[in-house]
C-alpha cells in the first residue's frame, strides 16, 4: 500500500501548499505585552519567540534530553528479548484508512512545524502530530516491513545530522561578531511565512527530529511488546 501513502502525502502536501501561498499574511492581535517580542524576533507566535529566541539555550538542551531519551529506549529494549510477536491488523479497509491518515498527519505535522512562528504550534507539537500517522501504519504492517521501510539506522543518522545542524545554527552568529544563539537572519514582515529569521528553520528541524524520535520509540515499543 505504499502507493496510497504516497498519493496521500502528495494530495495533502498540495493542499497545505495552497494554504501557504494563498495567505499573503496572517492577521494577528498585538497587545502591548508582546509587542517587544514580535519586534525583536519577527515571530507573531510569542511562545515561539521565547523558546526559539530568548530561551533558545534552554531549547537546545531540551532537544538533547529528548535525544538521550530516544536512544535510552532503543538501547534498553534492544537488550531485552522479544516476548510477543507483533500481530498486524490486515483488514484491507483498515490498511487503506491508516495509509490515508499517514499522509494527512505527516503533512499537517510539518505544516504545524513550519508555520509555528505565525500560528499555534511549533516543532515539538508538529513532530508528534506527524509521527501519529506512522504509528497507525505500524499497526497494519508486519515487523519485517516496518524495519525495512522505517530503517532505524538511517533514521538515527538523520537525527544526528539535524541535531548537529541546529547547534551549528546556534553558533554561526559568533562568526558574524554576534552573541551565540542570536537570530542572524533578516526578521522579515511579522505574519508572513518567511519571517522570524532562523526561528522557522529551527522549528522545522525540531519537528523533523521529534518525528523521527517518536517513530523510533513507537517502533521499538511495538517490536518489544509484552516486556513490561
Amino acid at each position: 500500500m505504499k502507493n496510497i501513502r504516497l498519493i496521500s502525502v502528495l494530495l495533502f502536501g498540495i493542499f497545505i501548499s495552497m494554504l501557504l501561498v494563498s495567505a499573503e499574511t496572517i492577521s494577528y492581535v498585538q497587545p502591548d505585552n508582546v509587542t517587544g517580542a514580535v519586534k525583536d524576533t519577527g515571530a507573531i507566535n510569542v511562545i515561539a519567540a521565547y523558546y526559539l529566541g530568548y530561551r533558545l539555550f534552554d531549547t537546545l538542551f531540551e532537544i538533547l534530553v529528548f535525544t538521550v531519551a530516544v536512544q535510552g529506549v532503543v538501547y534498553l529494549l534492544g537488550h531485552i528479548p522479544t516476548l510477543e510477536q507483533h500481530k498486524p491488523m490486515r483488514e484491507k479497509a483498515i490498511i487503506i484508512y491508516t495509509d490515508l491518515i499517514f499522509g494527512a498527519s505527516l503533512i499537517t505535522g510539518m505544516y504545524i512545524a513550519v508555520a509555528g512562528h505565525i500560528s499555534a504550534g511549533g516543532g515539538f507539537v508538529g513532530g508528534i502530530v506527524g509521527a501519529t500517522g506512522a504509528v497507525l501504519v505500524f499497526l497494519t504492517m508486519p515487523m519485517e516491513d516496518i524495519e525495512n521501510e522505517f530503517n532505524h539506522k538511517y533514521m538515527a543518522i538523520w537525527e544526528a545530522v539535524i541535531l548537529i545542524t541546529i547547534f551549528i545554527l546556534a553558533l554561526i552568529p559568533i562568526l558574524k561578531g554576534m552573541s551565540p544563539m542570536e537570530n542572524f537572519l533578516p526578521l522579515g514582515t511579522p505574519g508572513h511565512i518567511i519571517s522570524g529569521g532562523i526561528i522557522p528553520i529551527v522549528d522545522t528541524l525540531i519537528g523533523i527530529k521529534v518525528l523521527i524520535g517518536a517513530v523510533t520509540i513507537a517502533q521499538t515499543f511495538i517490536k518489544h511488546r509484552g516486556v513490561f
